[in-house]
């Protein structure tokens, strides 16, 4: 899921339509960038494992935790160090990937760990989760935008965005179920029962997906179409398989990224 992430950074610069790589220095500083969000990713990742342990016995016996391939404790390590090579890299990238890598890394840990571990609470955890990932958007934007202003990002597509993935996010715990449920984590699936909320969040994805091909490009509007019919055809599936609904949802996500760029 990190080309989730990535994708989101390289968005938000690529709708500033600045001439920024003008130099080796520009792409280096673009590419410890990347670098740093891949880092926040992996740490989150691992702290994440960490306190689902639990949640993952059940319903994700292929984490590393679970299968023994890895143990708490070299979790642990990792993660600190993926959280050292990502803030040295954001502090190289420049104050502004140094803040919302920092962003990132907080919204994750405040989701994930105790006391708070806010991912117990319904619709609030995938808010933050549009959070983390607006966080990359405004990255990738204010690394390359010559105004620094926060004004001077659209507010209707930074509302759009945390819209979006407020909404996309509750994917996640669709193949979760199980292990959300016999844990107390109240997820859409635990709460409305995995075949109608697996409907409703469908259903919203397919309407956002053509929402923002009417905003972005009335072209764009037909990929939208496809992919909107894709991804219910997916998610809406008896036997619902995670990986086929984002091998669609990015692909999407990389053809609007170049179309903008394209622009």
């Amino acid at each position: 899921r990190i080309l989730h992430y990535l994708l989101l950074f390289i968005f938000g610069s690529a709708i500033t339509h600045a001439a920024w790589f003008t130099n080796w220095i520009n792409i280096q500083t673009y590419l410890l960038a990347l670098i740093s969000f891949t880092c926040a990713w992996l740490f989150s990742v691992c702290q994440n494992d960490i306190h689902d342990e639990a949640i993952d016995a059940i319903s994700n016996a292929n984490r590393p935790l679970i299968s023994k391939d890895l143990s708490a404790s070299d979790l642990r390590v990792a993660s600190k160090i993926f959280l050292l090579f990502a803030l040295l890299s954001a502090y190289a990238s420049g104050h502004y990937v140094l803040f919302f890598v920092s962003l990132f890394i907080f919204i994750y840990y405040i989701y994930s760990n105790p006391p708070l571990r806010l991912k117990r609470f319904p619709i609030f955890s995938s808010f933050l989760i549009s959070l983390a990932c607006i966080s990359a958007v405004f990255a990738g934007f204010f690394l390359i935008n010559p105004d620094k202003n926060i004004t001077s990002f659209p507010s209707v597509l930074a509302l759009i965005i945390v819209i979006l993935f407020t909404i996309v996010s509750n994917v996640r715990d669709i193949k979760d179920v199980e292990g959300d449920r016999a844990n107390g984590i109240k997820t859409l699936p635990v709460m409305l029962g995995l075949q109608r909320a697996k409907r409703l969040i469908a259903g919203i994805i397919c309407i956002s997906f053509i929402l923002t091909g009417w905003y972005f490009n009335i072209w764009f509007l037909l990929v939208s179409i496809a992919a909107s019919f894709l991804c219910w055809r997916f998610i809406t599936a008896e036997n619902y398989k995670e990986w086929k609904f984002f091998a669609v949802y990015l692909s999407y996500f990389a053809l609007l990224v170049c179309a903008i760029f394209l622009k």
